[in-house]
């Protein structure tokens, strides 16, 4: 019998063929008119009852097994993958609600963002409080607004100082009690310049301007303002005043012709309240604090455990100093104790319970800890500000930081949890209080001692205070994306949200590729702990899952609100599903085609099952080409199983048989 000659490539001739990685050899249906050809291989299909076609989807959820300490959403299976949250007193900043870095027990109880809300109470979520105008900046008044605290007689007071140079008749310093009563203290007429730094060791205002340091006796029935130092070398361009250690203490920057000077000064008020004044060059420097760079301002002091710290900056670069007194109570020379990173200035310190030393630098906000030789070790920005920092005050286990312009656009307060170290080497934090409308900077800040209220003064605009019992009008907080560690697209279909009986509504949005859509809103005088659909808010399928939630207070009653104890978003991965492929294949010496063309050669079918095992063997990605059905894929053999159906005979081995082999696509 004489055989046809084939055309390249066909079985009778040596096969080219990639083992080594993706084989897309492609074989040309116009030579035979086989069934298929895997990787350039064509074979004839012996699909029958026996050996059928089989096509499947390929497995692509595994069965999950909980090794967490504590049982959660990881535990059930109810064919939806969950992620829930049932606190958030760890605080904002976390983008992600999967550890990319640090530590998934503290990631649980973070969230991205949030304005108006508390959510320092673990296992739940509410509003703040309310903030109103205290004392407004005087109308003549485009600077600076310095706010004290001070008991005097009994009575709770904040100190209200416009800074900017006035008229006659402009108030400069007022008390104003939490009620908002106020009695004018000093007018233009006695101080009509500028006023560059304020400070009270309780019974006592002192005022520095350019040209004097004056001391104002809080206690007197009619006190009056007594220049104490005079500014006598030049007129001072920078002055920071502080009341640490139980002595008030100075930073002056001045220029002496054309030369500036720095110096820090230990301010003794002797003598009364009376008498001429003192020039400030009589008093000797700190040791050290005159040997600093030209330009050099001493921005803040503040006290720790043994020692007294400074720090001040030049340009862009920044460091602070520690002094220390001696067992006498004298003060030793400034030593430096922190270089900060170039381009970041300290502007403002606080020092709290002799442990922490909070430093407002030009970006953002670091904790210091004290150690017990009065060195400090500070972490990373807590986080990130575009405007200094220049004022802290302190609570319980809280610090408080005033931010320019950082909340929703406005000026208000950041709040600092010291009461957990996070793995990142920072503390949790959190927006708090807001002066609404404000862009100013804010340029002090502390407590009123009895009713615990936070008052700030913002640049421009006056004294802001926490309301006593009337809650924001609505504050909304953001969660973290939810991505379960993958960037395969999922099918997001509901959120379950629990509350207890609710005395505000809450609007609950959906963060999506297609923008936010609000999804539902409960309503007062509800409880909740229920599933609502996310199908129409996610249209298609997406890597990323985040939500917002919008707290609002009760129409009829300011002094409550909706309070939020926890959710859980659910959804389905929706990976491009891969499919498991089961041809039958006829493998024999000498096969006919469909045009019934005979073909083949002598020991064709080993070499064709040879060529198919070492393309498995290697894993290579080859080209699949079905005649039948005209679909063309690229898959990775899985499996080849050949059963022989013809025995020997004379001298022919008649190796030949069917071949099922298995095929995953490549997707």
């Amino acid at each position: 019998m004489v055989l046809k000659q084939s055309k390249s490539p066909d079985i009778t001739e040596t096969v080219i063929l990639d083992l080594t990685g993706r084989s897309s050899q492609y074989y040309d249906p116009n030579t035979y008119a086989f069934d298929v050809a895997i990787g350039g291989l064509p074979f004839l299909l012996n699909v029958n009852d026996t050996t059928p076609y089989r096509r499947s989807t390929a497995r692509w959820k595994y069965e999950r097994v909980d090794q967490a300490r504590e049982p959660g959403e990881q535990t059930l299976d109810s064919g939806l993958w969950v992620r829930s949250q049932t606190s958030f007193h760890l605080g904002e900043g976390v983008q992600f609600q999967e550890a990319l870095e640090g530590n998934a027990e503290q990631l649980r109880f973070r969230y991205f963002t949030g304005q108006g809300i508390d959510p320092w109470t673990p296992g739940q979520i509410s509003l703040l409080k309310d903030t109103t105008k205290l004392f407004p900046a005087a109308t003549n008044s485009s600077g600076r607004v310095i706010s004290l605290p001070a008991t005097i007689s009994g009575v709770d007071y904040v100190l209200h100082i416009d800074c900017a140079a006035a008229g006659s008749t402009a108030i400069r310093v007022a008390r104003v009690t939490a009620g908002g009563t106020s009695t004018s203290l000093i007018l233009g007429s006695a101080l009509s310049t500028e006023i560059l730094a304020a400070e009270t060791d309780g019974t006592t205002l002192y005022l520095a301007t350019a040209t004097y340091i004056y001391d104002y006796d809080l206690t007197a029935a009619s006190p009056t303002l007594h220049a104490h130092y005079h500014m006598n070398t030049a007129n001072a361009t920078s002055v920071v005043l502080q009341y640490v250690k139980n002595r008030i203490m100075a930073g002056v920057s001045y220029v002496t012709g054309t030369t500036p000077i720095a110096a820090v000064y230990e301010l003794p008020f002797t003598g009364g309240h009376g008498g001429a004044a003192t020039n400030l060059s009589t008093i000797t420097p700190v040791a050290n604090t005159t040997t600093v760079p030209i330009g050099w301002i001493w921005s803040d002091i503040a006290e720790g455990r043994g020692a007294i710290y400074v720090a001040g900056y030049a340009g862009d670069k920044s460091a602070i100093f520690k002094i220390a007194p001696d067992s006498t109570g004298a003060l030793g020379a400034a030593v430096s104790v922190a270089d900060i990173p170039r381009g970041e200035t300290v502007r403002s310190l606080f020092g709290y319970l002799g442990t922490y030393l909070a430093i407002g630098t030009s970006r953002g906000v670091r904790i210091a800890a004290i150690a017990d030789d009065a060195t400090i070790v500070y972490g990373p920005l807590i986080f990130n500000t575009t405007n200094p920092i220049l004022g802290f005050a302190a609570r319980d286990s809280y610090i408080y930081a005033g931010v320019k312009a950082g909340i929703g656009g406005a000026s208000g307060i950041y709040r600092i949890y010291l009461g957990q170290l996070l793995d990142d080497g920072t503390y949790p934090y959190a927006t708090d209080i807001v002066a609404t409308g404000t862009t100013g900077s804010v340029d002090a800040l502390g407590f009123f001692p009895t009713s615990a209220q936070l008052f700030f003064s913002v640049h421009s605009s006056g004294t802001w205070l926490q309301h006593a019992t009337n809650l924001v009008p609505e504050g909304t907080v953001q969660t973290a994306i939810v991505n379960w560690g993958t960037l395969e697209k999922k099918s997001w279909k509901r959120v379950r949200v629990e509350t207890g009986t609710l005395n505000g509504n809450i609007e609950i949005y959906a963060d999506a590729n297609e923008g936010r859509t609000q999804i539902t809103t409960l309503t007062t005088g509800n409880a909740y702990n229920t599933d609502f659909d996310l199908s129409a808010a996610y249209a298609s399928t997406q890597v990323n899952g985040q939500l917002a939630f919008t707290l609002y207070r009760n129409a009829d009653d300011s002094t409550k609100g909706a309070v939020m104890n926890g959710y859980a978003i659910k959804a389905i991965p929706s990976p491009t599903r891969s499919r498991l492929i089961q041809l039958p294949l006829m493998c024999y010496d000498f096969e006919s085609d469909r045009r019934n063309t005979r073909y083949g050669t002598l020991g064709g079918a080993k070499f064709r099952l040879s060529a198919l095992e070492t393309v498995e063997s290697t894993g290579a990605t080859v080209l699949v080409q079905d005649f039948t059905s005209g679909e063309n894929f690229d898959a990775v053999i899985e499996e080849i199983a050949f059963t022989r159906m013809t025995p020997p005979s004379g001298n022919n081995e008649n190796f030949g048989g069917i071949i099922t082999i298995t095929m995953r696509t490549v997707v």
